[in-house]
Formats: C-alpha cells, sequence, structure tokens
C-alpha cells in the first residue's frame, strides 16, 4: 500500500512538472522571429496660438537611434520621417504645415527599420525618437512685420539631445519616460503566434497604438502645441 501511494505521489509530481515546463515554453517564444517597422502616422494641433491663425511648420521628425541587447543590431543613421526644411521653396518643398482649418493631417509614412529579431532582443529594444520643430513667422506674409524671427519648438518630456536634435526614448521593457508595465509589452507580443501577420503594439498609456511627440513654443510652452504620432509595427514570424 505504501509503495503503491509513493508512486502515485510521483505520478502526481511529473505531471505537475510537465504542465510548469510545458506553459514556460508557450510563454517564451524563442523560436519566433520578429520584423520591426516605425510609421508616422499624423501630425495634429492641440493648440494654434497665431495672429494668421495657422502653425507653418518645418522642421524634421527622425528615429535618431535604435538599440537593443544585440550590439550588432544598433542604428544610428538617422530615419527620416518628416524633412520640410527649404524655406526657399514653399511649394515643392512643402516646408509647412497649415494645422489652422484641419488642425490634424495624416502623413502615413511607414518604414521597415530591421528584421529578424529575437525575442529576447525585441523585448529589450529601445527606439530614440525626435527631430527638430519651428514655425516660420518671417516669411507668410502676415507676421513678417512683427516677428524677427521664427518661432523654435521644445520637445516636452525629451530624453536627451544630440547635434541639435532632441529625442524622447520608447523602450519595450518599460523603463522609458512612457513608464509601461515591462508585462504588459513583453507578454503582448508573446502572445501573438508567429503567423507572419503585422500588429501594431499597443502602447499601454491610454491603450492605444501610439507613441507621441509632443511639441511646443520653447519660450511660450502655453502657447501652440504639435503632436506627431508614431506607432510601431511588429511582424512575428519563424
Amino acid at each position: 500500500m505504501k509503495n503503491k501511494t509513493i508512486k502515485k505521489l510521483y505520478s502526481i509530481n511529473f505531471i505537475l512538472l510537465f504542465c510548469i515546463q510545458f506553459t514556460i515554453v508557450i510563454g517564451q517564444p524563442t523560436g519566433a522571429k520578429y520584423d520591426v517597422s516605425l510609421q508616422l502616422k499624423k501630425v495634429t494641433a492641440s493648440k494654434v496660438v497665431d495672429i494668421d491663425g495657422n502653425d507653418e511648420l518645418y522642421g524634421s521628425m527622425l528615429l535618431h537611434k535604435f538599440s537593443c541587447s544585440n550590439p550588432s543590431l544598433i542604428v544610428v543613421t538617422p530615419i527620416y520621417f518628416w524633412l520640410h526644411y527649404d524655406k526657399s521653396d514653399p511649394i515643392s518643398g512643402w516646408y509647412k504645415m497649415d494645422m489652422g482649418g484641419l488642425k490634424s493631417r495624416d502623413v502615413n509614412n511607414k518604414q521597415l527599420l530591421i528584421k529578424n529579431l529575437t525575442f529576447k532582443e525585441l523585448t529589450s529594444a529601445e527606439f530614440d525618437m525626435g527631430g527638430r520643430l519651428s514655425d516660420d513667422e518671417t516669411n507668410d506674409g502676415q507676421s513678417s512685420n512683427l516677428f524677427a524671427k521664427d518661432i523654435i519648438y521644445a520637445l516636452k518630456q525629451y530624453s536627451g539631445t544630440s547635434n541639435g536634435i532632441a529625442y524622447r526614448a520608447f523602450r519595450i521593457d518599460g523603463s522609458g519616460e512612457y513608464n509601461c508595465p515591462a508585462y504588459d509589452l513583453a507578454n503582448q507580443i508573446a502572445a501573438w503566434p508567429a503567423d507572419g501577420i503585422e500588429r501594431p503594439l499597443k502602447i499601454c498609456t491610454g491603450g492605444d497604438n501610439f507613441f507621441r511627440l509632443d511639441w511646443v513654443e520653447k519660450d511660450h510652452p502655453d502657447a501652440s502645441h504639435e503632436v506627431f504620432w508614431f506607432t510601431i509595427w511588429i511582424k512575428p514570424h519563424l
């Protein structure tokens, strides 16, 4: 009777151990690979304070740097998503965004960043997004007599600056300014099957698909406020 009891306990322990190990394997899709793309979806004017009722924006928005746990995969070459600099040719250069009427303008610039990341590499990823932004006040035909120079914008909650570029870090592990719990993002990715379908990463603040860059006038932070909305797309595959 004692031997039967011992065998029964061994059987139960084996089943429990198997279930635990099986659950760990399912929860950590180490065999999957991940392709990552970034998209600047839109630009919105949360607030416009200007004599002519418009903010004529110019400058650049870019990926300043991508890094992860694998040093060989670091990307430091800037990838531009919005670039409007040519003030001498406002028609073909399209350097400014007229925010007065629409208050929102789609951009939809989507670019592949990197392919075949492992789960560990992806969940350690950091995206440093930023740029520079100004409002044309000297060449808009209405306010040129009142302003001697253009208005420079400052990036809110920025992580750092480099060569005049202000950037903000977004980290999959949850340690960035967005302060997302690590399991929210890592478990979200882990739950996706390796089916080759591209999905937007749901950012935990607000539950939407956007990582936002908020810009305000440098010398007047309560004046105009522009927002650039980025989405991180991930395609899991084998």
